[in-house]
């Protein structure tokens, strides 16, 4: 902060030099806990990402105006200067549960790998197991979880998951949505529609049963999902792998949350069940705030664990 001006302020009687008042301010918040000056929680604040100041002068005198704040890290102080007072600022105060939605052929523990290193973040972690049995379906049940936490939410998707955050994204607790190599359907858009343009190499290896519901090949398993994981592995996922109802591959999306949610998105660029080239083409029109991709298959999740978890990690410390 040393480029930071002196002021006269119409409060004071004396110039101040800003950076020493916003010294005594961070103090202040610094000792709050302890002898309990503030209502909501204090935490360690940077003081590089305080705020940014615009001066402007009046006609006798000149004072000092805060812009629009920005966020600290992910808990906020705002301090405004011509009101001479600071508060925190309850809901914005609180990091997201984030709550990971897996995909066809899966299930909540495809995420196994993954959740032990959110956790060991100190981050509210659930896992929906959805139905598989239409995006309303899925939708509806990824809304009960979401309803059943206290605070913002944000929600990951895997595969097919994305199609359901996409939709499930609207739940006003939601504050962003995080893409692992998934579906992103615009509007009236289906999982099915965006996998014709660009189908992936294992699609032959996918057979429909008599009920209606859509298998992967167990014997192919490994080379169509999880080619990067070890065989021993594959197996277990293959034998206990859940298949959707076929129909809901035609299930189109409504609403599409990625259009006024912020969004993150990993594409696996070794993907044989959704093709790298309709990851990117879905990533780039979501505008995302940040895209990676990875030397992946389509289980990123399970074969890239911390990266991925990186990736979520990073997208719920920017609430």
């Amino acid at each position: 902060m040393d480029n930071v001006k002196k002021f006269d302020h119409p409060k004071y009687a004396h110039n101040y030099d800003l950076e020493k008042h916003v010294f005594n301010i961070l103090f202040i918040m610094k000792s709050a806990p302890a002898i309990g000056l503030l209502g909501g929680d204090v935490h360690s604040i940077d003081t590089q990402k305080i705020y940014s100041f615009e001066y402007r002068k009046s006609m006798n005198h000149r004072d000092v105006k805060s812009t629009k704040p920005q966020h600290i890290n992910k808990k906020d102080f705002i301090y405004d200067l011509d009101l001479n007072f600071f508060r925190t600022t309850g809901s914005n105060m609180k990091s997201p549960t984030i709550v990971l939605v897996h995909g066809f052929w899966g299930n909540a523990l495809h995420w196994q790998h993954v959740i032990p290193l959110l956790i060991q973040q100190n981050f509210k972690v659930k896992a929906v197991e959805i139905p598989l049995t239409s995006l309303a379906d899925d939708v509806e049940r990824t809304n009960k979880m979401i309803n059943q936490i206290d605070g913002p939410v944000l929600l990951v998707g895997h595969s097919y998951g994305g199609a359901v955050i996409t939709e499930a994204g609207n739940n006003e607790k939601v504050v962003g949505l995080v893409y692992i190599a998934a579906f992103a359907p615009d509007r009236s858009e289906s999982p099915g529609l965006i996998t014709q343009q660009h189908p992936p190499e294992a699609a032959a290896n996918l057979y429909p049963d008599s009920d209606g519901y859509l298998w992967v090949n167990a014997e192919k398993y490994h080379e169509s999902f999880c080619q990067d994981l070890d065989p021993s592995e594959s197996i277990a996922m293959a034998i206990a792998q859940k298949a959707p109802l076929a129909s809901t591959f035609g299930d189109t999306v409504v609403t599409p949350a990625w259009k006024t949610k912020p969004s993150w998105y990993q594409i696996s660029n070794q993907d044989r069940m959704i093709s790298p080239e309709n990851q990117r083409k879905m990533a780039e029109r979501l505008n995302a705030k940040e895209v990676i991709e990875l030397e992946a298959s389509h289980a990123s999740l399970a074969s890239r664990p911390n990266e991925i978890a990186d990736f979520i990690i990073k997208a719920a410390s920017s609430f």
